[in-house]
């Protein structure tokens, strides 16, 4: 056990984001990983790629994880992205939007976005382009959720409830779980 605690002080930057993936993908919540990455990521903010932050929120909101030595993790990883919500993809922003709404943040910016006629339309084109169905089931999800968590959450925001029909289709066809 001494020798992983004195690799987990060890780490650098790009071993952080390795060993954030590696708890992603283990579905198993390692919260003194989480703990020690969320430093070593804090401390070097400006060497992680902004490719890399999303990825990064994963594990975090997913096991609904606060680091005990980083509390406004999420909330500075997610403030990273706000500058570049214009240059990232629908499938990037609606990710992250259904990834900070599962750890109870509703960024005003992203929120507004997510939710413009324009976003929204874009999302319609390619929802009907999508060639991957399981795709297409899991943005509609998402937004669904996304969606739901906004208006109960933030009613300051005056986003409408729009996800009726979609809530009522997958209620009876049993569909509800988490995508």
């Amino acid at each position: 056990m001494d020798q992983y605690s004195n690799c987990l002080y060890g780490l650098s930057p790009k071993m952080a984001v390795q060993s954030i993936n590696r708890v992603g993908k283990s579905g198993y919540l390692q919260k003194d990983v989480l703990d020690r990455a969320a430093e070593v990521i804090s401390d070097n903010l400006e060497c992680i790629s902004l490719n890399h932050i999303l990825n990064l929120l994963i594990p975090y909101c997913v096991f609904d994880y606060v680091p005990a030595s980083v509390p406004k993790f999420v909330d500075t990883c997610a403030e990273m992205i706000l500058p570049f919500l214009e240059v990232l993809s629908l499938n990037h922003l609606l990710h992250l939007a259904y990834l900070l709404s599962l750890n109870g943040s509703f960024p005003e910016p992203l929120i507004r976005t997510i939710f413009s006629v324009e976003f929204l339309l874009k999302f319609d084109r390619q929802q009907i382009n999508c060639i991957s169905p399981k795709t297409k089931e899991i943005n509609l999800h998402r937004l669904f959720l996304v969606n739901r968590s906004v208006v109960l959450q933030c009613p300051q925001y005056n986003i409408p409830w729009f996800h009726h029909d979609y809530s009522e289709t997958f209620s009876h066809q049993g569909k509800y779980r988490n995508l």
